[in-house]
């Protein structure tokens, strides 16, 4: 046997088994090897292209911060915050850029250290309403529509002149969105929101209660003309309750009503005529003499100042029955005789 010949064929041999390896793995691998191709060429075309990539996201981003600040600026002086302007600054130090807020006031720079000393509670709660309402300005109007608003009281706090701008503000995103919702305490505020958007307006307008007893609570329909009445629309009902037998109380105060009534009906007398809110007595002597009643409702003013007053004891003293016709023949008083002279 020759050992060099048969040495010589195995290294042929495993040649051969490695060429056909090599064959077998690039027949294998040749579609991996194409999607690699591909993927490389892919790489470098997207590497070429990362820096115009990057300028437009800037711009982009640059050109949504430009109309959310707007949108921010836009209701902050809406809600009532005048002479404010917001701004964005970034901070650059990290991989991304970081935008915050500064405020100027009749364009001067505010340290945010003296942010408490400039923005009063109304401000600040007005900034968070302004925030909220401008993310609504850069959602997509597909999707606002199909998108439900829950606002948790939004006016609590605010200054009366801010309150029906933030009340139209909310009434505006109404018509964008699918529905708002206003949770509140506030039943001034809804009050006032009901009497400008409930009664008879375009808007469909639903009060919803909420119910508590011993047990748990529950939602029940509101009734919107119950629920706006004012204190002394409330009292009015609570006495032509008790006259007409519907309760054996009466939960407020004739004398208050009275002294009430007499300061709606002749507001713009008593305002003319530069008469204080000072003792009923001397109100009623002053009515007579600047000729706002006659003598005789006067009079009668007199008598049941001193009827309904509490240290007389006459009305207080009185059985159920006698309180109940002094009631009517009071309410008749009030809305049949009190009248300008």
């Amino acid at each position: 046997m020759d050992d060099d010949h048969i040495n010589q064929r195995i290294s042929e041999v495993d040649a051969e088994i490695s060429s056909i390896q090599t064959s077998l793995q690039r027949f294998e691998k040749n579609e991996a090897c194409v999607e690699l191709t591909g993927l490389n060429v892919s790489i470098a075309q997207n590497e070429a292209q990362i820096p115009t990539l990057e300028e437009q996201l800037n711009n982009e981003q640059s050109e949504y911060l430009d109309r959310y600040f707007n949108s921010i600026n836009h209701y902050f002086n809406e809600l009532g915050s005048r002479n404010f302007l917001l701004e964005r600054r970034a901070d650059r130090g990290g991989n991304s850029p970081v935008y915050h807020l500064k405020v100027k006031f009749h364009g001067q720079d505010i340290p945010e250290t003296d942010l408490d000393k400039i923005f009063s509670e109304s401000d600040r709660r007005a900034l968070g309403l302004s925030i909220f309402l401008a993310a609504f300005d850069a959602m997509d109007a597909a999707e606002l529509q199909q998108t439900v608003v829950v606002f948790d009281d939004p006016v609590t706090s605010f200054d009366d002149h801010r309150v029906s701008n933030t009340h139209r503000s909310m009434v505006n995103l109404s018509e964008r969105c699918e529905q708002i919702i206003i949770l509140s305490h506030y039943r001034e505020g809804l009050s006032q929101f009901l009497k400008t958007y409930g009664f008879g307006s375009k808007y469909r307008v639903k009060l919803i209660e909420i119910r508590k007893n011993h047990t748990t609570s529950s939602f029940v329909d509101g009734d919107a003309s119950q629920f706006t009445r004012t204190a002394h629309e409330e009292n009015r009902e609570k006495i032509l309750d008790f006259i007409e037998r519907r309760v054996d109380t009466v939960a407020c105060s004739l004398r208050l009503f009275l002294e009430a009534e007499i300061g709606l009906r002749f507001g713009k007398q008593l305002t003319e005529h530069k008469i204080p809110n000072y003792s009923l007595k001397n109100r009623i002597n002053a009515m007579v003499d600047n000729n706002i009643v006659t003598a005789a409702v006067g009079q009668e003013l007199h008598r049941w100042r001193e009827d309904l007053n509490p240290e007389h004891h006459i009305w207080l003293d009185d059985d159920i029955d006698n309180k109940r016709n002094t009631a009517a023949r009071f309410i008749d008083f009030v809305y049949l005789s009190l009248v300008p002279a």
